[in-house]
């Protein structure tokens, strides 16, 4: 027979035990006598509920039991409106923990009320609860624990809900619906009533550092925090999304600022399957600058593009400017917006985040990544930043990114002391949300170049006399004055810096002539194709920039490298979020003479090798995201107008993401039609990667 219920005889044994401090032991008589699953799992979870002698559904809350106690009190309370009523009652019985627990809480007992904001649909009040919220049910005094009297509230009306409208509903609804016991949405108590005006108000946890946007103008934060605030903003969209749900109305000042972040204001959210079609009214309610330029032309909501509008709340933490804070948000924007403009850094930015910003804001929404693709990276970025446990644990390329912005974004500061976060906003830039309907607007597009202009932006923003210094330069000529604005002044020479060592653009692009001698533990990996594959340890490591201070090159401490040969190769060197391996430089082997590529070192191997040892702890987001890196890369290929001609798994090679290497077939797109008279055609590749 089937264990639906633990018996008095199991309880009776393990009544004592504490469930999160199990011994060895202990474990083993859990598994011997509870074998229902999933009343092993409540159990070892939450522990047992003295009163039914069954696990728990909750943390120190058992629902059979407690939605009986809250039946008990049903009728020593109402809110005079019977939906009202039944959906408290409901979420009351249906409580699997107490975040799910909402409460009618008669206005007498709040005090201290004092008006905060309006917004869009209606007005917002802190005050103090006298009794706060439930916790859980106490048996020796057989009543509810509220341990945190006094507890600050918001208190957010709708405009004319005393006529209980749908949006009210559907907005206490929605948010319910998507608070669970780990949450980023901020908490929901209970609903209330203001005698005066008869309108109802729901009853929020309070933000006492006030929304994002307020905590980003007063308080400067560290990589690691903004990596941090956006990884939990993620997870909360993520939880929205989870639900089958839009928020459709997601910008910064919908984002309330606790210990970290927390998404608020669900009253436009709807269901992903929601049809628009059925109201006639087809109108975008929003802040423009966040919201994506498919549903500016009209088109219906995604859960797309609440990815565009998380792109640009990315943007605002990493820079902690405004979007578009300079420029007046009426059409004119709007149609930039659609012809492929984005918000500019005036600040070094690493590669990675700049490239999670451009996915995000891409104007094709099929392109964008889902929220919980945009979770999983910025949690790896957080893990990978934390990380200070292992001794020798190889620096990952955020730390690189993040370290290297920090050092050119600090001498910007003692430069030019103008690149701080004070700024000015236009009068015409509207941060609330409103409505919004512009006709005959572009077809999206992207700007190809945009952010391979600005995703190294040091886009500066002039002081008067600033500007007096760039007229006494004389820059006359249109080249010089965007390298001026995209690189500054080169302390040396007082010319605007190239973006280039002769053409390269970046330290990235740079090439040495590096001595064999300068390699040592070189270990022979492997043949591949044509090639023999070879691993060392660079002395020096690659070029980063030049130390105007100490005359000489910066690089980047001790690199393991590959080494390969070929006789005919091109490849394309990309850049730090490119997924072609970096190409470093050329040495020779002064025994063969034979010359070698100095590549980036590749430590887990081939993603064939990868995929042998951890297939099976590869989620669909991680397989889902290598696709994509690799689907990148190969595009990158592509628009170089070349064709790689031997691309197979083996040639994948897996550092922090997968790189594609091997470049010793490629050949230009139009190679073949040059040897249309040759016919003589030869195949190399492995057959099964043959079509």
């Amino acid at each position: 027979m089937e264990q639906k219920f633990l018996s008095d005889n199991v309880f009776d044994q393990i009544k004592d035990f504490s469930y999160r401090w199990l011994t060895k032991e202990q474990k083993l008589l859990i598994d011997k006598l509870i074998l229902n699953e999933e009343l092993k799992k409540g159990y070892k979870k939450y522990g047992l509920c003295k009163e039914c002698k069954q696990p728990n559904t909750g943390y120190k809350w058992c629902n059979p039991c407690n939605a009986k106690h809250f039946q008990q009190n049903f009728k020593n309370w109402t809110s005079n409106n019977d939906n009202i009523d039944k959906f408290i009652q409901d979420t009351q019985l249906s409580a699997a923990h107490n975040k799910k627990v909402l409460e009618w809480i008669p206005y007498d007992r709040f005090y201290d009320i004092k008006y905060i904001a309006r917004g869009g649909f209606g007005k917002v009040f802190k005050a103090k609860w006298i009794d706060g919220s439930i916790d859980y049910w106490d048996n020796n005094i057989q009543n509810w624990r509220q341990p945190y009297p006094n507890t600050k509230v918001a208190l957010k009306s709708l405009n004319n809900s005393k006529n209980i409208t749908l949006e009210f509903i559907n907005e206490i609804t929605l948010h319910h619906k998507v608070i669970e016991e780990s949450t980023a949405i901020i908490r929901l108590y209970g609903i209330t009533q203001d005698p005066d005006t008869k309108n109802y108000m729901m009853v929020l946890h309070y933000a006492k550092n006030g929304s994002l946007r307020n905590y980003l103008d007063i308080n400067k934060l560290s990589w690691e925090t903004k990596i941090d605030d956006l990884w939990r903003f993620a997870f909360g969209l993520n939880e929205i999304h989870k639900v089958g749900l839009i928020h459709r109305d997601l910008h910064i000042g919908n984002v309330l600022y606790i210990y970290s972040a927390y998404i608020t204001d669900m009253g436009l959210c709807k269901p992903a399957d929601y049809n628009p079609l059925e109201n006639t009214k087809k109108c975008v309610y929003g802040v423009l600058p966040y919201i994506a330029p498919e549903i500016l032309r009209g088109q219906n909501y995604t859960k797309a593009a609440d990815i565009y509008s998380f792109g640009i709340i990315i943007y605002e933490v990493i820079s902690g400017l405004p979007p578009y804070h300079d420029l007046s948000h009426d059409k004119d924007l709007a149609i930039k917006i659609c012809q492929g403009l984005r918000p500019r850094f005036k600040i070094k930015v690493p590669r990675l985040i700049v490239h999670l910003i451009k996915s995000c804001l891409d104007a094709n929404p099929l392109n964008r990544p889902s929220a919980s693709e945009v979770e999983n990276i910025l949690n790896q970025w957080w893990n990978e930043l934390i990380n200070t446990e292992a001794e020798e644990t190889e620096v990952t390329e955020i730390e690189k990114q993040i370290k290297r912005a920090d050092e050119i974004n600090n001498k910007l500061q003692t430069n030019v002391p103008s690149t701080g976060l004070s700024y000015e906003t236009h009068s015409e830039a509207i941060y609330t949300s409103r409505l919004l309907n512009f006709n005959n607007l572009p077809e999206p597009k992207n700007l190809d170049d945009y952010y391979k202009q600005y995703d190294n932006v040091i886009n500066m923003e002039y002081s008067e006399t600033q500007q007096v210094d760039i007229c006494q330069l004389k820059i006359n000529n249109d080249e010089l004055k965007e390298r001026y604005e995209y690189y500054c002044l080169c302390e040396e020479c007082k010319q605007p810096n190239t973006d280039t060592q002769l053409s390269a653009k970046e330290e990235y692009k740079v090439l040495e002539w590096i001595p064999y001698d300068r390699f040592y533990d070189i270990e022979y990996i492997a043949k591949v194709g044509f090639v023999k594959v070879y691993r060392a340890n660079w002395i020096d490591g690659y070029l980063e920039y030049w130390d105007n201070e100490k005359q000489n090159w910066k690089r980047y401490g001790f690199n393991k490298i590959i080494n390969k040969i070929t006789s005919h190769h091109k490849v394309y060197i990309g850049d730090d979020t490119s997924s072609i391996i970096r190409l470093y430089g050329i040495t020779q082997d002064p025994d063969t003479k034979n010359y070698m590529m100095v590549l980036q070192y590749a430590r887990n191997g081939s993603l064939r090798n990868h995929l042998d040892i951890s297939y099976n702890k590869l989620n669909w987001d991680t397989k889902i995201r290598d696709l994509y890196y690799i689907a990148y890369g190969l595009n990158e290929i592509h628009e170089n107008n070349l064709i790689h001609q031997d691309l197979h798994i083996g040639n994948i090679l897996l550092t922090y993401r997968p790189m594609i290497t091997d470049m010793g077939l490629c050949k230009p797109a139009d190679y073949y039609n040059a040897l249309e008279k040759n016919k003589k055609k030869c195949l190399w590749c492995f057959t099964l990667y043959c079509s």
